[in-house]
């Protein structure tokens, strides 16, 4: 979410010697040379290839006076971690916190092999906030907002006028100190005793109509949307629901944007939980499976069951397992588990076994 909002975010992973466990810790801000944040250091040669990543901030400790406000480094590379202070003089010198064994802290596994650098860098395109594209446009639309409240507050009351009789509590003229003006809120009566008697008269001036600044906002609100391949129908208040393809039609460039973000943050992820794996099985008492873990994402777009229907059938026809057919028509794996302990499933899965055995494959199989 930080990325997306940010344009970029950090993962650290440490181990958590209370917990026994990894931690994971968020960090949203890019550093300066010494303002708070993450720096990462790459390769000039190999964008792709981190360095070493540096972490600045300062302390807080509110409960022991003078601690608060240091400026603190750490450095974090494939093999070790060096922690630095600031030092009265400006210059960087190394530092061990409570518990540190020994400057640097090894950051390697059981065999001796570094653990990698354990900063993980999610980040979107060119490193832009993913809602850029609609920043000028929402500042547009606060600013109309602003206009209206203004509209609103001064001329959104009707007005009332009179000529030829002071609109008074005595029918006198308005006194100095007020004490015989009407109180009448928010109608407010002005007028005179300038006309004549045949002349007098009482009206009303219609206050400000807001519709143009709602139809303002309204627009800028459109052109927000499509600036950002969101579906035009989701800012619709009028009731009315187009059809299904064409709300299909609308949802697409949003459903790719999406799968893409999936794919470039699902990479990320597999890093920060690699990495917490070998953390856990370097300083951990029991050890993590090995194997690349993945994240698992909820589908971009639910496909209807006439489409999950027809899919199946499909992957039927093209003799997928079963188990990948039960999958795409989207049973559970409970469910799956279920079928393949059916008398008629296992008869079948015997006679596959007789096909492949004589050199055949049979559908289904």
């Amino acid at each position: 979410r930080r990325a997306l909002r940010d344009g970029k975010a950090y993962v650290i992973v440490d181990w958590d010697a209370t917990e026994n466990r990894p931690k994971m810790i968020v960090h949203r801000v890019d550093a300066g040379d010494l303002q708070p944040g993450i720096m990462m250091r790459r390769d000039p040669e190999d964008e792709n290839r981190a360095l070493y990543a540096s972490r600045y901030f300062y302390t807080f400790d509110p409960l022991n006076p003078g601690e608060t406000g240091k400026q603190r480094k750490t450095v974090y590379l494939p093999g070790e971690i060096r922690k630095y202070i600031m030092s009265k003089t400006g210059i960087w010198e190394p530092y061990q916190d409570v518990g540190d064994s020994t400057w640097p802290l090894p950051w390697i596994d059981s065999t001796g092999a570094p653990l990698g650098i354990p900063v993980i860098h999610f980040s979107e395109p060119e490193m832009r906030p993913y809602a850029l594209d609609a920043f000028g446009t929402q500042d547009d639309i606060v600013q109309v907002i602003f206009d209206m409240r203004g509209a609103s507050h001064f001329s959104a009351y009707r007005v009332f006028y009179a000529f030829g009789w002071y609109p008074t509590a005595d029918g006198k003229e308005p006194k100095a100190d007020k004490s015989n003006w009407l109180s009448v809120e928010p109608g407010q009566i002005f007028g005179n005793a300038t006309k004549g008697p045949g002349e007098a008269s009482f009206g009303a001036i219609n206050g400000e109509s807001l519709k143009p600044f709602i139809d303002t906002i309204r627009e800028l609100i459109y052109y927000a949307a499509i600036t950002t391949d969101t579906p035009l129908y989701r800012f619709n208040s009028s009731g009315q629901i187009a059809a299904a393809d064409t709300l299909k039609q609308q949802d697409e460039p949003l459903i790719v944007k999406v799968i893409k973000r999936q794919l470039r943050y699902g990479n990320s992820w597999t890093q920060v939980f690699d990495m917490a794996r070998r953390v856990q099985n370097a300083f951990g008492s029991q050890a993590a499976p090995e194997g690349e873990l993945t994240p698992k994402w909820k589908p971009a777009r639910e496909m209807s069951d006439g489409e999950r229907i027809a899919r199946a059938l499909t992957l039927q026809k093209l003799r997928v397992p079963d188990e990948q057919v039960w999958i795409e028509a989207g049973y559970t794996q409970e469910q799956i588990d279920g079928f393949q302990k059916m008398a008629s499933y296992q008869a079948r899965q015997g006679l596959i076994q007789q096909g492949l055995n004589a050199g055949q494959t049979p559908a289904g199989g």
